[in-house]
């Protein structure tokens, strides 16, 4: 018996069982497009909140050294650790729509291709150049898809908003691969 199978099953491959659909994206797509607009800040919402038991201390604000969530948001403001400054943060998504409450597709694909990657937490460092690359055509129309966008419209902010929130506050790398696929 041939174990060609079971390696490709291991290593994320389609076996005669499962063919890809014609508009399969990859963990590259799905990478290019996360390593362009996450974040390395997430303001957790006012209710989520809270003191740690020992000692009160308050972690409103999650920070990371690389990227590691598309916030749902479209802008929260929260306090730093411990009750410090406030800050407001508008997630990087949130510049696709060019400043305004609205776009449509070519403006938001345009922006997107334009936006610095940036190697993100969570997703295969293993892709090396492959998601640097600009997002394809396929990968920019499923994340257009994804914030509720369709052909021919356009696609306001606070829609986008809703549509993420409605999959989570923040998006990992692995949650945003299974719901752009």
């Amino acid at each position: 018996m041939s174990t060609l199978p079971a390696l490709l099953v291991l290593i994320g491959a389609a076996t005669p069982l499962s063919p890809p659909s014609a508009n399969a994206l990859t963990t590259a797509d799905a990478c290019s497009i996360f390593g362009r607009i996450a974040d390395k800040m997430h303001v957790l919402p006012p209710s989520e909140v809270t003191g740690t038991a020992a000692s009160g201390y308050e972690f409103g604000i999650l920070q990371s050294g690389r990227p590691k969530w598309v916030c749902s948001y479209e802008t929260r403001t929260g306090n730093m650790q411990g009750g410090g400054a406030e800050i407001t943060h508008v997630p990087g998504w949130v510049s696709l729509f060019g400043g305004g409450p609205e776009c449509s597709y070519a403006n938001f694909a345009a922006a997107l291709d334009a936006k610095k990657y940036n190697m993100p937490l969570g997703a295969p460092s293993g892709l090396g150049s492959v998601a640097t690359d600009p997002p394809t055509e396929d990968a920019s129309r499923a994340f257009w898809g994804l914030l509720g966008g369709e052909d021919g419209t356009r696609l306001t902010v606070s829609a986008a908003s809703e549509k993420l929130e409605r999959i989570s506050d923040a998006l990992d790398f692995e949650t945003f691969k299974q719901a752009i696929s």
